[in-house]
């Protein structure tokens, strides 16, 4: 390492070596998960590379994405080998968790309760990104990856096919990098997507999100707690402090993940079709976002009782008004986008790792292929095919319009079968029993996977059809009080099959019992269809 006035220049060389040293095989554009994940895989599978990590933050500091689910912890701990490292440092995570609320849901007792009966059987991690985020990049710097920091793109070049220019800020001067390959891994930045003006939002999915951190928050699993909640100890056997638990609301929802030093997140995302957020704060007076963001979390009472006691820590509160987009274009010869900088849709389900693993896995064997001499326009359009189907048919399949039912157990709990049943089947068992290649297959991307998509999407758009029937008809989220599902848990076997047959049982039932008062389509009956808002374009 070699530290010259505030830049920290880390691995073979320097920017004071001489111009010819300065050329790289691949550059990437940012030094969080997404570009350090791509950075460790192209030096652990091609020593020869000459990578280098421009990252604009002197340290790297906490970000969203604190939660991993089965896919993106088979990436984490199969490809990059941090199984030992999540294990000491990280929370093993136990599952998902969703508390219900109406007017009846008058503590947490009386919440409708939906998750594990059991601690999970596949693993996945509650992680602080700040720690794992700088473990994967200091991976990548003892395998050879340069790593420039502070430093600033202020200028890109691109050429297909050939050769690449950066103009970087550094140690307070501008220099210029050539290379064959830039990997865009700013995040929401999208900074290739910008220069290439090819970020556009994700159509019917207008979305938000604010978001804080706490200490001091209630624990679930502590004997005060059950002592005060009696009736949440009867059935269950896992653990539930450990889980990301979900508060849901009509229109919005909150995750509470727990982090490794004590620090609770607490993050509301909502659609702005259907939830209007606060302008007022304590005692109905204008107040600030966290006071905004407090009054959202205490409406529920679960929330309430999470928060109670809680601290907020100052200056840890983020907005982002337009949370979804995505870019039209993935990657040409001689960049990609990778994670976030690719496209982002929706927390819910924590699934933004998973992209993000997609896309890095999917960039890293385009580079390789090229530099290994192989023609790369066909892998180019494949690429780029697999990447645009799996952004619109996740949007489709699993997001679109799922704010106009979610705060409705009923329904939501054949959604939320239906939904991790199919990803477990369709998405984790592959990787796990026929090696990490399959991630590269993206989500519903194929011939075998369109029925899936087609009968995932169909779920999701009747269930949606149905919950507007529902506020209609004044019965939405009648369930939301005094009931319980705890699941056995999912895993590969027969269990799997036997939930996508209690999700057709549930739809089956639902159909019959009222699923045909929304058969005539909407547009017919003269009424507002959820999509008649769009979204903005993403700042």
């Amino acid at each position: 390492m070699r530290v010259m006035q505030k830049i920290e220049f880390q691995g073979k060389s320097s920017p004071n070596d001489s111009p010819n040293d300065l050329d790289y095989d691949v550059v990437v554009v940012g030094g969080s998960i997404a570009g350090a994940s791509v950075a460790l895989m192209l030096a652990q599978r091609d020593a020869n590379l000459r990578v280098l990590v421009i990252e604009n933050q002197e340290t790297l500091g906490r970000r969203v994405g604190e939660s991993t689910v089965e896919l993106s912890t088979y990436f984490f701990t199969r490809v990059l080998g941090l199984t030992r490292y999540l294990n000491e440092t990280q929370i093993n995570k136990q599952g998902f968790r969703f508390w219900f609320m109406n007017d009846d849901a008058q503590c947490m007792s009386t919440s409708t309760e939906m998750g594990g009966k059991y601690l999970s059987r596949v693993g996945s991690f509650q992680i602080d990104r700040e720690e794992v985020d700088a473990e994967i990049m200091r991976r990548g710097v003892e395998r050879g990856v340069e790593l420039w920091r502070p430093a600033r793109v202020r200028k890109f070049d691109l050429k297909e096919g050939g050769t690449q220019t950066l103009t970087v800020k550094v140690d307070g001067e501008e220099r210029e990098i050539r290379c064959r390959w830039v990997v865009d891994a700013t995040g929401r930045q999208a900074a290739l997507a910008r220069h290439r003006d090819t970020l556009r939002p994700v159509d019917g999915h207008p979305n938000a999100s604010v978001w804080a951190r706490f200490r001091g928050t209630l624990d679930f699993d502590s004997p005060e707690l059950m002592a005060e909640h009696p009736a949440l100890m009867r059935g269950f056997f896992g653990t539930r402090n450990t889980a990301t638990n979900h508060l849901i609301g009509d229109g919005w929802w909150a995750w509470i993940i727990p982090l490794k030093n004590g620090d609770t997140s607490i993050g509301v995302t909502w659609d702005k079709r259907y939830f209007e957020w606060p302008r007022q704060g304590k005692n109905g007076e204008s107040g600030t976002l966290t006071e905004q963001l407090v009054s959202v979390v205490n409406s529920h009472p679960v929330g309430r009782r999470v928060i109670r006691d809680a601290e907020w820590i100052e200056g840890d509160i983020h907005i982002l008004k337009n949370l979804s987009y995505v870019s039209d274009g993935f990657a040409g010869d001689g960049f990609t986008q990778v994670g976030d900088a690719a496209g982002f849709i929706d927390p819910f389900y924590s699934m933004g790792l998973d992209a993000m693993a997609m896309t890095a896995m999917l960039s890293v064997d385009l580079i390789l292929a090229q530099q290994s001499g192989q023609c790369i326009q066909d892998m180019l359009v494949k690429h780029n095919t697999v990447l645009r189907n799996t952004y619109d048919r996740w949007n489709q399949a699993i997001y679109r319009n799922k704010y106009a039912y979610m705060g409705d157990f009923e329904l939501m709990r054949a959604a939320f079968l239906n939904d991790i049943g199919l990803y477990y089947f369709g998405l984790v068992m592959p990787p796990y029993r026929s090696g990490g290649a399959t991630l590269k297959d993206g989500m519903f991307h194929g011939k075998i996977a369109q029925p899936f998509f087609w009968y995932i999407r169909w779920v999701n758009r009747r269930l949606a059809a149905m919950g507007t029937v529902r506020r209609q008809r004044g019965t939405f989220g009648r369930k939301n009080a005094k009931h319980r599902m705890l699941i056995p848990g999912f895993a590969f076997d027969s269990g799997l099959a036997k939930t996508c047959l209690k999700v057709v049982w549930l739809m089956f039932k639902l159909e019959l019992t009222e699923g045909w008062r929304s058969w005539r389509p909407a547009k017919e009956k003269g009424e507002k269809t959820p999509d008649a808002n769009e979204n903005t374009t993403p700042s």
